[in-house]
């Protein structure tokens, strides 16, 4: 629609004839069903993806050659986009990928979608991205040049549909709903569920699900737009039997004396035009759904989503806390859903309307990109470096060493960063200290505005940056803040938490491990067989300084963490299966099952084997106080869900093998290393190490 407003631009459309009725409601919607310049009717009965895809390549090549177009524009992750852009790829055409960057890093999760994209990324001059995320997906494959985050235009969409008038189709389906349902007025559940690998065992349990959620809650209404796949139809036909199918699908009643009188507010509807899709989204209580623009239509509305799929190309909602991985087992879609019917409180958290995906403007910012970039015989130019859109300004750079300090509620910002000033390490290239503020509570603006000086930093090279995020992120959101710079190909990351102390030479110390090829953390836990945590001395008691003269393994560690960039990337591929806990045993556990990197802890040596105190760090005496952040819009309540239980998950979700399954002795060998002596005992400790260290608790 945007392209038709432009008297320097011309638009060929070309449909393949995929889903033929669907693409003719969505062009009525749009005023757009004359704007068709081929129909290809590509479809036939029972053909394979591969005999699509050759008559689809082939195709859409004869139109390139007819056209000649100085660009090729394709969105998101169809088959259809795939051979199209392969087709402008095989004639030199630039490719403009709209909806880019999207992954789950599973090629058969969605099969064969995850294939498609990555596969169309490979072969584009332009990559417009819907979120920062997205790009930034982008950029750990190497593409960081022609990546522009522009919003998605699933939500220009949505922003022209949802002012218009309902239907009457929409406002008859509502009213029955109204007339099945006690009490009034009924919480509508949209479901949708189509994608081909929920097909069969998958979708019916989904429907074992809304059977249950239905028998349990009598004030509950599902809708069901049944996709236009014969092999959804089948499913649902085989879960309730053909005739009930055929009541569902005649929208008959049950009798009340039936065992199946819960089905009445089970209502199956056809395929619905977008605006009336975009009613329902609007009028529903909540969604359930393995649609991805459904996910962002409905985040955008203000919807909390249950995602039924076991992995999303769209984790940011997953991250604010408004969408749900539930997967396609019965028994967690119902609980979730019993959660969102039950607890108001629940309900509210997950319901912040939010604008993750864009603010409706991705259209508009597509096609200026394009009208701004230069023609040259007939070809666009190469865009020479990434331009982010509408994103976060930071400061231009490559950076050699990424730090962030979490800033949460304690009013130590000041003094850890006056710490990082002084490291030895700073003259290593150019460095970012991003302040990673979760939450608003404490006040930095001050803090902010002086160490942003550069004479502060001066003779070394740092960028400081704030990242502040209103929107409470738990454990998990420090662990994505590094990879929102542009950092060097060797770069290094090191995060901190916001409680502890440490010597001008930790960070010097830390890189040293990382070099070595391990994951370094400030302190080291073991696991034992039912997961219960603990250090060297099996407690976590306050002491002097604990010396030991080599590098230790553990199964985990935390407060400090430092590796390697790239490390991060591929950790953030294999995402934590819970977000509420344990981030600092995720990160040890995914790099092991990923990489096979192991996690240790940096020698802190002591005088008589020339030791520095400068090359250690402590907790701070008010790390004894802790109170859990948020995720998102939902409030953590640690006695429901506990440390361990998400441990017991992390462990199983990655297959991890503590280290006292290999090595019974391991504990033993590293408390025989370790030595506790007061921090006097380093002789040439100056008075102010000495007054800096005396604020320790704990030294594990």
């Amino acid at each position: 629609m945007e392209i038709l407003k432009r008297p320097d631009f011309r638009s060929i459309t070309v449909s393949t004839g995929q889903h033929k009725e669907m693409l003719r409601q969505v062009l009525l919607d749009f005023d757009l069903q004359d704007s068709l310049d081929y129909e290809l009717n590509l479809m036939s009965q029972g053909q394979t993806l591969s005999e699509f895809s050759a008559r689809a390549i082939t195709s859409i090549s004869s139109v390139i050659s007819t056209e000649c177009p100085d660009v090729v524009l394709v969105q998101g992750d169809t088959t259809t986009a795939f051979m199209a852009a392969l087709a402008a790829f095989y004639a030199k055409v630039p490719v403009g990928h709209i909806e880019a960057g999207l992954r789950t890093h599973d090629i058969y999760a969605p099969f064969p979608e995850e294939v498609n994209r990555q596969s169309i990324s490979t072969m584009s001059t332009f990559n417009f991205a819907p979120t920062e995320l997205a790009a930034e997906n982008l950029r750990s494959e190497g593409r960081s040049q022609n990546v522009f985050v522009t919003g998605n235009t699933v939500v220009d969409a949505l922003k022209i549909m949802q002012d218009r008038p309902r239907s009457t189709l929409i406002s008859d389906v509502l009213k029955v709903a109204e007339s099945r349902a006690l009490p009034l007025p009924p919480k509508i559940i949209l479901l949708t569920a189509h994608r081909r690998e929920n097909l069969g065992r998958p979708l019916m349990n989904i429907f074992d699900a809304i059977s249950a959620i239905l028998m349990g809650h009598e004030d509950v209404v599902v809708i069901y737009p049944i996709h236009l796949n014969p092999a959804v139809a089948s499913s649902v036909r085989e879960r309730f039997g053909e005739e009930n199918f055929n009541k569902l699908q005649a929208g008959e009643k049950f009798s009340s004396d039936t065992s199946d009188k819960h089905l009445n507010r089970l209502l199956l509807v056809p395929p619905v035009h977008h605006a009336d899709l975009v009613a329902l989204l609007q009028t529903c209580h909540f969604v359930m759904t393995d649609s991805g623009g459904i996910q962002e239509e409905g985040i955008t509305l203000g919807k909390p989503i249950l995602v039924l799929r076991d992995t999303t190309e769209r984790p940011e909602g997953v991250l604010a806390g408004v969408s749900k991985l539930v997967g396609t087992d019965a028994k967690v879609i119902l609980e979730w859903a019993d959660k969102l019917l039950s607890d108001d409180v629940f309900f509210g958290q997950m319901s912040n309307s939010s604008q993750l995906f864009g603010d409706g403007t991705a259209g508009k910012q597509i096609v200026d990109l394009l009208e701004n970039t230069r023609i040259t015989q007939g070809k666009f130019e190469h865009v020479s470096k990434s331009v982010p859109v509408k994103s976060a300004p930071v400061p231009q750079g490559v950076y050699d060493i990424v730090v962030v300090l979490t800033v949460w509620k304690r009013n130590t910002t000041e003094s850890i960063l006056d710490m990082i000033r002084q490291q030895s390490v700073f003259d290593r290239g150019r460095i970012a200290v991003m302040l990673f503020q979760n939450g608003d509570h404490v006040d930095i603006t001050s803090v902010v505005e002086r160490w942003k000086q550069s004479s502060i930093w001066s003779p070394n090279k740092v960028d400081l940056l704030h990242v502040f995020s209103k929107v409470e992120t738990g454990y998990y959101g420090r662990f994505l803040a590094p990879l929102s710079v542009q950092p060097s190909a060797d770069a290094s990351f090191i995060l901190l938490d916001d409680d502890i102390i440490f010597g001008n030479r930790y960070f010097e110390n830390m890189l040293r491990v990382v070099s070595e090829g391990h994951l370094a953390t400030r302190n080291g836990r073991f696991l034992d067989g039912d997961l219960n945590e603990y250090d060297w001395r099996r407690n976590w008691a306050e002491g002097p300084v604990d010396t030991f003269n080599e590098d230790d393994s553990y199964d985990f560690g935390g407060h400090i963490w430092a590796g390697k960039m790239e490390w991060l990337r591929i950790a953030w591929q294999h995402p934590s299966p819970v977000l509420y806990n344990a981030e600092d045993f995720w990160i040890s556990a995914v790099l092991q099952h990923a990489l096979g990197i192991s996690t240790k802890r940096p020698r802190c040596p002591s005088p008589s084997a020339a030791g520095d105190v400068e090359l250690c760090a402590c907790s701070m005496k008010i790390a004894n106080t802790h109170v859990a952040p948020e995720l998102g819009a939902d409030g953590i309540d640690e006695s429901q869900q506990t440390r361990h239980q998400a441990m017991v998950t992390i462990k199983e979700f990655f297959n991890y093998q503590t280290m006292l399954t290999h090595d019974h002795e391991a504990e033993r060998k590293v408390a025989a290393g370790h030595k506790e002596i007061p921090v006097t005992d380093f002789s040439f400790v100056k008075p102010e190490t000495t007054s800096k260290f005396s604020k320790c608790l704990y030294w594990y």
